[in-house]
């Protein structure tokens, strides 16, 4: 397989480091850029929220915050059979405060995962606000049902198409890539919203 670069970069690749990583972290998810550091936002876990700010030219990073989300997350982990959550897609901005991402929690008994949206704050406190109560139905074309419920759906990618609408990009099974146009609404509907 060869990779092509389809899109001129700014600079050079460069391999984001903190002094605490574990090497077979992966799945950051990036939450944005900052204007005045020149730092991208990173959510490195969920639970805790950890967030890390990189310098993209040295590939340095700092903790910014770290949320304890666990109290909250712990409901939707006994409901859903859930063991751990992983990063998975990046996030798109739902207002200058919040951002939709999607996650996956791997289940208990089979080691299966459960595509889960989620909303954090992109900005401090950097807050996790809601979390899926079940797993996204995203839309598979060659089953009978027309959606999948096997949970071998790996989210990968999201993209704004316009305010009421998104682009979701998944694999099933490691077999096929699917993209789907899905309404906003799809993927907040399944939200438990934490307060405080």
């Amino acid at each position: 397989m060869q990779i092509q670069q389809v899109f001129p970069t700014r600079a050079d690749p460069v391999d984001l480091f903190v002094d605490d990583m574990n090497l077979v972290e992966k799945n950051w998810t990036p939450l944005r850029y900052d204007l005045k550091t020149s730092e991208m936002i990173f959510t490195r876990f969920i639970e805790p929220h950890d967030v890390l700010a990189c310098h993209l030219t040295t590939g340095h990073c700092r903790h910014v915050a770290r949320y304890d989300s666990s109290q909250h997350l712990a409901v939707i982990k006994d409901k859903l059979g859930i063991k751990t959550f992983h990063l998975a897609a990046n996030t798109i901005q739902l207002s200058a405060r919040q951002s939709l991402g999607v996650l996956h929690g791997r289940v208990i008994e089979d080691n299966s995962y459960l595509p889960l949206a989620y909303v954090v704050e992109s900005v401090p406190p950097y807050r996790v606000l809601g979390m899926g109560q079940q797993q996204l139905c995203l839309p598979i074309p060659d089953r009978p049902s027309g959606v999948d419920r096997t949970r071998y759906v790996y989210v990968h990618s999201l993209r704004s198409v316009n305010s009421t609408h998104i682009l979701v990009g998944y694999n099933v099974r490691d077999h096929s890539v699917t993209l789907a146009v899905l309404p906003l609404t799809a993927l907040l509907n399944t939200i438990q919203w934490f307060t405080s």
